[in-house]
C-alpha cells in the first residue's frame, strides 16, 4: 500500500553524485560556504521534516480509507501526497547539499521546481535530476548500444507494437517496398 512505497522512497533520497565530481574539487574551508552550508541544511529541514510531515499526516489517513471523502477532498489529499514527497526529497537532497557545502564540496542541484512543468516529461527532467543523469549514464545508454548492436533480432524480442518500433533504414527514407518493413511475431 502507500506505507510500503514511502517505505521504500526514503531508501533513494539526495542527489547522486560520480567519484569523479569530488575528486576534481580541492575543498576549502570557507565562511561564507560554512554558513551557507547551515543555511541550507536549516531549509532542508523545514522542507523534509516540517512540511513534509504535516502533508503527510493530513493526507496518509485521507488516502488510506478514502470511502468517506468527497471527491475534492480526495483529489487534495493526492496533490497534498504528491508535495509530500517533493518536499521529503528535495528537503534531504538540500541537507545532503548543505553538508557538502560545510565540508568544502559542491554537488549539484537535485531539483528544479519539477512540480511548476507542464506536462510529466518536463517533470521527469527537473525531478531528481541527478538520479536521471546517472540511469541516463549507467542503464539507458548500455542498454541501448547493446540492442543496436544485436540489430533487428533484439527489437523482435522487446515486443514493441508495429508503430513504436524504429523503422529499417530502407522504410525510414521511404524507399523499399511496403513489406520491406515487417518484423515477423516473437
Amino acid at each position: 500500500g502507500v506505507r510500503n512505497v514511502e517505505a521504500q522512497v526514503r531508501d533513494a533520497v539526495g542527489p547522486i553524485e560520480d567519484f569523479r565530481h569530488f575528486d576534481a574539487q580541492s575543498p576549502a574551508v570557507d565562511r561564507d560556504r560554512i554558513l551557507g552550508g547551515f543555511e541550507r541544511i536549516l531549509f532542508g529541514c523545514v522542507r523534509a521534516v516540517v512540511l513534509a510531515q504535516l502533508l503527510g499526516e493530513w493526507a496518509m489517513p485521507i488516502l488510506t480509507s478514502p470511502a468517506g471523502h468527497s471527491q475534492a477532498t480526495l483529489l487534495l489529499a493526492a496533490y497534498a501526497f504528491t508535495l509530500r514527497f517533493y518536499f521529503d526529497f528535495a528537503g534531504y537532497s538540500d541537507i545532503a547539499i548543505g553538508l557538502a557545502a560545510i565540508y568544502g564540496y559542491e554537488i549539484q542541484e537535485n531539483f528544479d521546481h519539477p512540480l511548476t512543468r507542464r506536462n510529466i516529461g518536463g517533470l521527469w527532467q527537473h525531478w531528481h535530476m541527478t538520479l536521471t543523469a546517472w540511469m541516463r549514464l549507467y542503464i539507458f545508454i548500455p542498454l541501448m548500444r547493446a540492442l543496436m548492436r544485436r540489430g533487428d533480432s533484439a527489437q523482435r524480442r522487446i515486443n514493441l507494437p508495429a508503430d513504436r518500433r524504429p523503422l529499417p533504414p530502407s522504410r525510414a527514407t521511404g524507399s523499399g517496398s511496403a513489406g520491406s518493413c515487417r518484423i515477423p511475431p516473437a
